[in-house]
This record gives C-alpha cells, structure tokens and sequence, in this order.
C-alpha cells in the first residue's frame, strides 16, 4: 500500500501505569477537601503524560466540586514577572466578591503594576504606588496574593496547576514557593509539572534548588515519571487498535525505538499508519515488515514528516501561530498573515475537531504540547520567522499593547533592534521592581548585544542606563567583581554631560562596599556621588545618599553623626516631596532617640513618620511605624498607649496578609498584655505568634515566644516552666547570636531567680544582661540591670 492509500489516523490511548500516580493526585484532592494544603511536583521529560495527567487531574477535580485554575510557563514569553500566574488570576476575578475583586485590584495596583494590562484591560491605569525596595514589594504582594487565595479556598477547595515550571520566570517560582510553604492552612492543593534540564543557560538555580528545598516539608513532593515499561507499551497498542495481530518484531521495535515514551509510542504509530505498515484487514489490524527506508530517524523527525501531510494553508497558520508561543490569538495570527480572521479560524476549527494538534484551553487556543509549538516554528525559515515576529510587534504596539516584555521579545528576534531597544529597558525595569532579578539581568544582557550591533555612539544614554541597571541587578545575584566591573565601564565611558550617570555609579559601588562591611571606602564613594548630586541639584539622589550615610554611621554607633544625616536626608526629601522616604528619615530619627532614651523625642518622631506614609497611603510604613510606636510608649511603661499602637499595626498586617509582621506584632502584644496583668489575653496572642513563627519556620521568632511565654508562666508562679522557657529561648538567640534576646532573656531570669530566693545566681544573670544590654549600646536597658542589682545589693 503507497501512501496514498494509506489510512490517516489520530489515536487517542488510554491512561496506562499512571494509576499510582492519579490515585496520589485524587488522595491530595481529596485532603484539600478536608482543608490541607499540599503540592506534588509531576517531573519527566517530554512525552511521558505530563500534560495527559493534569487534564485527568482536571476531570476529577470538577467531579470533586474544586476550583481548578491553569496556569503554564512558555519558552516564547519567559520574562514576564509572575506570567504563570496570570492565566489563573484571570479564572480567579470569575469566581470572587467585589471586595476581593478590589483587593487583588489594589495588590496590582500598589505592587505589580506591570500586570495591570493583563488583569484589568478595559480600566484606566492606576496612579503611581508608593517606591518602595523591590524585594518588600515582592513580599507584600506574595502574602496580599496568599491572603486572597485562602479566603477563595474557605469557599470552595482549589487546585492550582502549574505546568511546564522549567519556563517559569524567577518571580513565579518565587510566589509558588510562598504559597507552598506559607498557606498550610488553605484547602488548596498545588500541582506543577516540569522537564528537568531544561533550565540549561539559567545556572540551574532557580526551580531546581527551590524544590529541593520545598521537599523538605512533609506536604510537598516530587514525584518523577517514568517510561513505560514493555507490557504498558503493549497495553498502549492494545487500547489504539482492537483486535490487532501485531506481529512480536513490530512491537519490540516500538518498545525499543519509544523508549517506553507515551507520546512518542503514538507518533511511531500514527506515522506507521500513514506509511500503510499497519493498516486494517477486515475486521483486525495487522502490519507488514518495516522496510528499513520507512524508518525515522527520531521522533522529531516522524512529527515533522507528519507535519508535512498537512495542508499548506495549515502548516502555514499554525507556523505563524507559533511565533506567538504555546498559546496564541486566532486574530492576531490572521493579522501576522495578512488574511481573513474567518479563514484562521476556519482552519483552527478544522483542526480542532480532526487531530489533536491545538486545543482550546480557558477560552485561548493552545497547542496540545510544547514540542508540537517548537516544531512548526522551526519550520519556519529564519528570515520568515523574523519578519513574523516583526509583523506582530508592531501589530500589538500599534494596539496599544503596553507588555514590554512581549513586545522586547518580538523586536529583538525580529532582528529590528532600535525598536527593541526601548521594550528591553522597559521590560529589565519592571523586572528588577518585581524582584525577578534573573529577567531583568536577561533583559539587559540582551540590550548590551543590541547597543553592540546599533553601535554605542548612537545610543549613549541607554547604553549607560542598561550597565548601571545590570551593575544593580549583578549585585543582587551576588555577583559583586561583575558588578564594579560594570560601575568602572560607565565611569569610563561617561563624558562630561554624563555627571549623573557617574553619580549613580560612584553611589553603587559606595553601596557594594557597604554590603561587604567596608565601611571607610563605601562612605568615601558616597560622599564622591553626593558632591555630584548637590552640584546637579538631584535632591532625590542626595536623600537616598545622606539616608545611606546615616545608616553606616547608625552600624558603627556613631549617633550624632547618624542624626546629621538622617537630618541632611529630611531636609533633601522636604524640597523633593518624597513622602516615602521622609517617613523612613523620620524613623530613623526616633530610633536613635529611643536608643538615647529619649523617648518623648522618639513619640514624636514616629508620629511624624506616620504623617508621611498617610500622605501617599504607605500600609506597609505605617505598619511599621505604629509597631515601632508601641515599643516607644512600652519602654515608658505606658502600656495602653503602646497596646493601641500594637492594635492599629495588627489590623494593618492582617489586611496585607504579612504573617511575619503580623506575628511580631502578636508578641509585642503580649509582652504589654502581661505587663497589664491580662494573662488570659497574653496566652492567646503568644499561641498565635507561635502557630504563625512556626510555619514561617522562624527560629528566632520561636525564641521570642519562649521568652514571653516564661515571663507569663513567672506571673503565674508556675515558676519551673518559667524557668524551662526562658532557658530554652536564651540557648536559641545564642545560637543565633542574637545578644539583646540573650540580655533580655538574662533580665527576665535574673528576676526570677531573685524571687525564687536564689539571690547568687539571680546576680549572675543580671550581671550578664546588663554587660550584653552595655555591648550593644542599649543604655537604658543596662541602667535598668544595674537598678536591679543594686537593689539586690542592698
């Protein structure tokens, strides 16, 4: 039989030896149900059913009555911060109140503005969000995401899948390792998929190390798949064609050129359909010998020769839709080609209902796997594969598309490099706001090799923007000798009219030295950049530097010098209005004065502080700054005052999800409840810090709760327990190195012991606190020690 004549089949097997597996994935469903959290990580290389799994998870999630939102990582569209995510907030805003809808709305709005677009197309963009350092704009906006994550699934359960994760971008991997880790308590079960090796070019760091890391807890796992073996190739054969009689040499082959590969078991058989080997003889199916011309080389290879057999207007569509990535838009794929919408999806309709090429998921069109996207873009020739991404970067800009990272991708792989430029800052910019250092350090990479081929006389400016933004982003990687590499290239490459950019430089490499503790040369480069920045008259600049030099001088315990440029810093941030950082100068203030004792000076300071995050609604500043209030009035002993500030940070880290902050507050809540005599009150606020520090896993959190724990229990006069957990929470701050809990926890001891009558060993303690309060440089504290013990003494 020619093929010709040969049938054209698409097989569709069943689900073979993955029974252990969908059993794990329905039990973990079914603990979702009963309000647990878990995550299995599906891994193997591509054809081994990792999809097929996730579309069987999908079936019986909805028989189970759960949410299932969708989200996958794609190789075309890799640099967009959280882009795994944004398939399922979208599913997300279908299924929520108005309020929560307005809560993920202002969680965008404050933290990732460049998802705006994507979430909320037909609203008008938000105002600009308070600056603050990307990584608490990350922090904030994983735990605000958490927070309205738990509440959808105290509704109903939800299933999170993520697939192909080899492609996620740094800032995705980020947020599922948050929700992994953080939401124990969400009936939520997280399933992900993932090709290993893939991440070749990406130092591998990323997802490997992440879950290697998360399969240390007991509610996460990584569970590989495996070839098939023989029989499962056998039973595969069986379930696509009954009755057959398959010769014994044909099945080995199979066996043997699949690899026991799911996929690629089908594609041998579909080809050797085509190729009229196996064909159907009335009512059974049976094959002739392979003649070895019939044999391919590879898999690849039988999908392209299938590929081959499709219409030419088919391969041409589905080429083009492939430019756009895994998933794709019928219009703009009819845009990109220059014909009738009606035509794409007439053909899409086609061949949605004869094969399995491309498939409709969440209402987008998507090939039905990555290796069918990679192999009719590849049979795009090079100079057609740039004129369409050309085509269809224009096509969204001129749309107004505001996806920087979309349209920098199109531009560079266009070839059409001065369009691309601009999207690439853009985009590296973004990247860096959303803690994806690895995206942004990508972005710039590619902006050198563009500056390179437009020649760096001609885009002098960006040229020396994209090298002090790597330098930034090189740092952060812990990458420091690349990074003062790149300072040393803009200083030398800066003219005359670049006095600015050499600023920025001097300011990083003065940073660089602050971080690697070399504090005499990292106050020398600031003061060289600040020189530059009074002259330029950038008082923007100038307060960053000055609040910088406070900051060293605060570490070396030079205080009056840490006040003159706290002060230095406030004046610059009064004459720029930046409110942001006048609430930080302000805090500052007051905790040098807290330090001194003064504490009137450090009331006011705070409230100042408070004044200015008000002004441009900074929650996490004024979270911050009421908790920092309260140990103001506590360390008066004005204990109601400091409860009503530890109240008003409370409900402030509750609506942003921050259980970190939130459980410092619960402690400082209730050392002053103990300090008041509402021991019931203290009790509960101390479990619920411990609960929260216990699944952050904070050790010097727990060590917090031991110390509050004994000093209610010493109130109690359960003085043996007291003494237990004071003992166990001082061992802990040592190991940390942590002296002011270790001298707090001495203090506490010290006043124990004296009323246990052990007077020798109470001196000890409280001599020991007070040389650790001395160290430290918390006088106030040490005067309190030395009173203590002078009235032992006596």
């Amino acid at each position: 039989m020619d093929n010709s004549s040969a049938e054209q089949l698409e097989l569709n097997p069943v689900l073979i030896e993955r029974e252990e597996e969908m059993e794990l994935l329905c039990r973990r469903m079914d603990e979702a149900k009963r309000g647990w959290s878990t995550a299995v990580i599906l891994s193997g290389e591509p054809g081994l059913g990792k999809t097929r799994m996730t579309e069987e998870a999908e079936r019986e999630a909805r028989e189970r009555g759960l949410l299932f939102l969708r989200g996958a990582g794609d190789s075309r569209q890799a640099g967009l911060a959280y882009g795994v995510f944004v398939q399922e907030l979208g599913v997300y805003l279908e299924h929520v109140s108005a309020d929560e809808r307005d809560e993920l709305r202002q969680a965008v709005a404050e933290f990732a503005p460049h998802l705006w677009g994507s979430l909320f197309p037909t609203e008008p963009p938000p105002k600009e969000a308070p600056e603050m350092l990307p990584d608490l704009r990350q922090a904030l906006f994983l735990a605000r995401l958490g927070r309205l994550l738990l509440k959808l699934s105290q509704r109903q359960p939800i299933v999170l899948c993520l697939e192909d994760l080899h492609w996620a971008d740094s800032a995705s991997l980020q947020l599922l390792s948050f929700l992994a880790s953080r939401n124990s308590s969400a009936s939520m079960f997280i399933l992900g998929t993932y090709r290993p090796g893939e991440q070749e070019g990406r130092e591998e760091l990323d997802l490997e190390k992440m879950l290697r890391e998360l399969q240390l807890k007991k509610n996460f796992q990584v569970h590989p798949l495996e070839p098939m073996t023989d029989e499962g190739t056998r039973k595969i054969v069986a379930s696509c064609f009954s009755p057959h009689g398959f010769t014994e040499t044909l099945l080995q082959w199979l066996y043997r050129r699949s690899g026991g590969v799911p996929l690629f078991i089908v594609q041998f058989l579909e080809f050797l359909v085509e190729r009229g080997v196996i064909s159907r003889k009335d009512d059974l199916w049976v094959n002739r010998e392979i003649k070895e011309k019939q044999e391919p080389d590879s898999v690849r290879a039988v999908l392209r020769q299938r590929l081959q057999r499709l219409e030419a207007q088919e391969r041409q569509i589905l080429s083009y839709a492939s430019v756009q990535g895994d998933r794709f838009e019928g219009r703009l794929v009819a845009r990109t080609l220059g014909v009738p919408l009606t035509v794409v999806m007439r053909v899409l309709g086609e061949l949605m209902r004869n094969t399995r090429l491309v498939r409709i998921e969440e209402r987008k069109l998507r090939f039905s796997h990555t290796l069918l996207t990679e192999a009719f873009y590849e049979m795009l020739p090079e100079e057609r594969r740039k004129q369409a991404h050309a085509r269809l970067g224009n096509i969204l800009e001129d749309q107004g598309l505001e996806d920087a990272e979309v349209l920098a991708y199109h531009f560079f792989h266009a070839g059409a490099h001065s369009r691309a430029l601009p999207h690439l800052l853009e985009a590296a910019r973004r990247s860096r706001a959303s803690f994806a250092y690895r995206e942004a350090q990508t972005f710039l990479q590619q902006v050198e090799t563009v500056v390179d081929s437009l020649g760096a006389e001609k885009v002098h400016q960006q040229r020396l923007e994209g090298l002090l933004m790597l330098a930034e982003i090189e740092e952060r990687l812990g990458n420091p000798g690349r990074a003062v590499a790149l300072c040393r290239q803009v200083l030398a490459a800066a003219g005359v009219d670049d006095r600015s950019a050499q600023a920025k430089a001097l300011k990083q490499m003065g940073w660089m030295e602050y971080r690697q503790g070399n504090w005499e040369k990292a106050i020398e480069l600031h003061w060289d950049a600040q020189h530059i920045f009074t002259e330029l008259g950038d008082e923007q600049q100038a307060a960053v530097v000055y609040l910088r030099l406070g900051n060293i001088a605060f570490e070396r315990s030079d205080l009056r010098e840490a006040e003159m440029r706290y002060r230095d810093a406030m004046k610059a941030a009064i004459k720029n209005a930046n409110h942001s950082l006048l609430g930080s100068v302000y805090g500052n203030l007051a905790v040098i004065a807290t330090v001194r004792g003064e504490y009137v000076e450090a009331v006011l300071g705070y409230t100042n502080a408070l004044n200015a995050y008000r002004r441009i609604n900074h929650t996490y500043g004024l979270c911050q700054t009421h908790h920092n209030l309260g140990m103001a009035h506590a360390a008066q002993e004005e204990w109601q005052e400091a409860l009503r500030s530890y109240g008003h940070a409370q409900q402030l880290a509750g609506e942003m999800g921050t259980v970190d902050m939130e459980a410092n507050v619960f402690i400082a809540q209730a050392t002053a409840q103990t300090r008041v005599g509402d021991l019931a009150e203290a009790s509960v606020l101390c479990r619920q810090a411990r609960g929260q520090m216990e699944e952050l896993e904070d050790r010097l959190g727990l060590a917090e709760c031991d110390k509050v724990e004994g000093m209610i229990l010493r109130e109690r006069c359960q003085y043996l327990q007291a003494e237990k957990m004071l003992r166990q929470g001082r061992r802990v701050f040592e190991e940390l190195e942590n002296q002011l809990g270790m001298a707090e926890c001495d203090l506490e001891l010290g006043s124990l012991l004296q009323t246990q009558g052990d007077l020798e060993g109470a001196r000890q303690r409280l001599e020991e606190s007070q040389k650790l309060f001395q160290d430290i440089g918390a006088e106030v504290d040490a005067h309190r020690a030395e009173e203590i013990l002078a009235a032992l003494a006596s």
